[in-house]
């Protein structure tokens, strides 16, 4: 009989363990799939004999595990056990799990969701341990070392204190220390990683008094101390209409939004964080938009804007920055133009200084603060990211897929095309403008890594 059963699909299973190692670490006992099934017996009889014995059931609710039948039985078994839920949330809201998954709402009733932060499972570990508390679940056990040590295990981690793996196995026995004067003895080796290590300093000091990098056979060689991930590179290429000022890696997991506050970069990803950085992709905040799914974020000089493709409504938000983790304060929303359960397939958002600029797949429409619709035009492509420099709009789209790198044109407030260029990055997922610059999000080449790019414009096209 366990306190807790975890209940997770695969791909949340290093989320299980983490959580069945902090509740462990309390004195509860859990059961994880990982830890505790058996192999050649029928894992519905397993996983439903361990819903029943245990005294509430902790369900990780994330993208993947709502679309799980697995999962939906264990919700169904658990209900009709009439265990105590513990919703976790991970990369998906309270409101949109219930929405996608009516049966568990009706199965968990009113039972009070909690979201992982950014700082993972560690951030809300109090919490879940204070509700079980509240509901009369305490630990009645010392920690077990052995079952924590193949939790650890499985996580891939080291026992505190740096006690190496095989030491800390169950059943390991180590032998006894001989009694006695110890006797110092010389180790070879260590004499010859101190040489190395010297070695290395001298190297470093004659290069960096000789005045290297050295240019050979066109190859540069640097000294300079590498920039932490994601890493800023300077490029200097050109087709003669745009330049690549700078690229760097982009971070989170596929960036749709590119919003600048007049010094910092702010990138949505597609789960729904946002990163502060600085122009050269030094990472300096992480917090959470609104809502998952943004396609499209700008900033207006004093609050950010969003689009979300996962209920297809534009956000109005700040960002509170006054503690350790930047929280997301949301001042109003409204649905988007065309938009439907789902969004659009691309989109994006600009910002003109009186009115939002929404591009929804093949039409652009501009909108007042509250969503209305003061005008809109058709264009002929599907667009990929929208800016506005000032003066015109920037639409970005892409000819073929993967097979040739993004076109950018430039039109006037009523989708006259004024001039179409050949951007020098592939697939692009957003677009933005800052500091006189483009700023994009795409790949820097078919298929290759994602990146943020700066494009300068050649002046004679900022006529």
């Amino acid at each position: 009989m366990s306190d807790v059963f975890i209940s997770h699909v695969e791909e949340d299973s290093r989320i299980a363990l983490e959580i069945a190692l902090g509740l462990e670490e309390a004195g509860y006992t859990t059961w994880c799939y990982e830890l505790d099934s058996f192999p050649a017996i029928s894992y519905l009889i397993q996983t439903g004999k361990a819903i029943e014995q245990s005294k509430a059931v902790l369900f990780v609710v994330s993208p993947t595990s709502v679309t799980s039948n697995q999962v939906t039985r264990e919700v169904v078994r658990a209900h009709e056990s009439g265990k105590v839920f513990v919703p976790v949330l991970r990369d998906i809201t309270h409101q949109e799990f219930k929405s996608r998954q009516p049966e568990w709402r009706e199965a968990m009733g009113a039972a009070t969701s909690i979201r992982i932060p950014q700082e993972g499972v560690t951030g809300i570990l109090d919490r879940i341990i204070d509700g079980l508390k509240a509901l009369g679940i305490n630990p009645v056990s010392k920690p077990d070392a052995t079952r924590i040590n193949r939790i650890r295990k499985a996580l891939g981690e080291p026992q505190p204190n740096g006690i190496p793996p095989k030491e800390w196995e169950p059943g390991y026995s180590a032998k006894p220390a001989k009694k006695g004067p110890q006797v110092r003895r010389f180790r070879p080796w260590l004499v010859g990683l101190v040489s190395v290590v010297v070695i290395a300093i001298i190297v470093v000091i004659v290069f960096s008094v000789s005045g290297w990098p050295v240019e050979q056979s066109g190859t540069v060689l640097s000294t300079s101390t590498p920039s932490p991930t994601p890493t800023s590179t300077h490029i200097l290429a050109s087709n003669g209409n745009l330049t690549i000022v700078t690229a760097f890696e982009a971070p989170g997991s596929h960036i749709n939004g590119i919003a600048w506050d007049g010094t910092y970069l702010w990138l949505a990803d597609n789960y729904g964080d946002l990163f502060k950085v600085d122009a050269n992709g030094k990472l300096l905040k992480v917090c959470r938009t609104p809502e998952v799914t943004p396609k499209g974020l700008i900033w207006d000089g004093r609050t950010f804007w969003l689009f979300t493709t996962n209920y297809g409504y534009i956000y109005q938000f700040s960002i509170d920055e006054s503690g350790t983790v930047p929280k997301p304060q949301t001042i109003s929303s409204f649905h988007a133009p065309a938009g439907m359960f789902g969004g659009g397939i691309n989109d994006g958002l600009a910002w003109d200084g009186s009115n939002l600029w929404y591009a929804n797949n093949y039409s652009v429409y501009r909108l007042d603060t509250v969503g209305t619709v003061v005008s809109s035009f058709a264009f002929p492509n599907v667009i990929d990211g929208l800016a506005w420099d000032g003066q015109n709009l920037w639409l970005a789209y892409q000819a073929g897929i993967y097979a040739s790198k993004a076109t950018l044109v430039k039109t006037d407030a009523q989708g006259n095309e004024l001039l179409t260029v050949q951007s020098p990055v592939y697939e692009i997922d957003a677009l933005s403008w800052g500091d006189g610059n483009l700023w994009v999000s795409g790949k820097d080449s078919a298929g290759g890594n994602s990146r943020i790019f700066e494009l300068k414009l050649a002046s004679e096209l900022m006529r």
